[in-house]
């Protein structure tokens, strides 16, 4: 998703959440079919996996709580609400 969508889908899960948010997120590297899935849909994959999330998160109001590696090398990202200063 572009990362003007990105941003109003992290705005409105945190709306909708009633405490936390739970981001996952998959391997950069997929099988074969996930790559040729990933280059039909176009370029927004690749330029969400080459920046960091965190100032995405900090824009939609989240911060981090807790940050860590799956199994299969994605990554998980459990966020709170942050209240605006």
């Amino acid at each position: 998703m572009s990362p003007s969508l990105r941003l109003q889908v992290l705005k409105r899960a945190r709306e909708l959440a009633s405490r936390q948010v739970l981001i996952l997120d998959y391997p950069k590297r997929g099988t074969a079919l996930t790559r040729l899935i990933e280059w039909v849909e176009g370029p927004h994959y690749f330029e969400f996996v080459r920046q960091p999330l965190a100032p995405s998160l900090l824009d939609a109001g989240l911060g981090v709580s807790l940050r860590g590696r799956t199994r299969t090398g994605g990554g998980f990202w459990l966020c709170f609400d942050r209240p605006a200063a």
